[in-house]
């Protein structure tokens, strides 16, 4: 009896994600999965460029991976776009945008990532650059200019 209650206790507590198959049987709509990128195992206070520091290690192979299957979703010579999002934060979005970005670049091709977060942008952090000038600077010199240019 006690170790049904076990059992039926650690399924109910059972909230994370395990596998791939669990994205896929319990997604409604048709999801294409590009990779999994495991855990980082030691914590780092700021998103960095880890590929180009353990090019031999399981998480820069599962960055190469996801590079090689984008490469696959169209075989056009154009450029592509990709957004990286997520509904909260702290899931990892700068760090995929920053080890992607870096695999990509370390293939040869050219790469600009911009950090569209008006509230924490971070992306400069993991670069070590600075930030004078945001998204929302530029959206605001916008406005300036367009109102500027509708009073003349």
């Amino acid at each position: 009896m006690l170790s049904v209650l076990f059992a039926v206790i650690k399924y109910l507590m059972h909230d994370q994600i395990t596998s791939l198959n669990e994205i896929t049987k319990l997604s409604s709509a048709t999801i294409g999965i590009l990779g999994i990128v495991p855990k980082y195992k030691s914590n780092i206070p700021i998103s960095q460029l880890i590929v180009d520091k353990s090019p031999k290690s399981k998480i820069t192979e599962s960055f190469r991976t996801i590079r090689t299957n984008m490469q696959f979703i169209s075989n056009k010579k154009s450029a592509k776009i990709v957004a990286i999002t997520s509904t909260i934060s702290g899931e990892g979005k700068t760090f995929i945008a920053l080890n992607l970005a870096g695999i990509i670049a370390f293939s040869g091709k050219k790469v600009i990532v911009l950090d569209l977060d008006m509230r924490k942008p971070k992306l400069h952090l993991g670069f070590g650059a600075e930030n004078n000038n945001g998204m929302s600077t530029l959206i605001n010199r916008k406005r300036f200019c367009r109102k500027l240019y509708s009073t003349q």
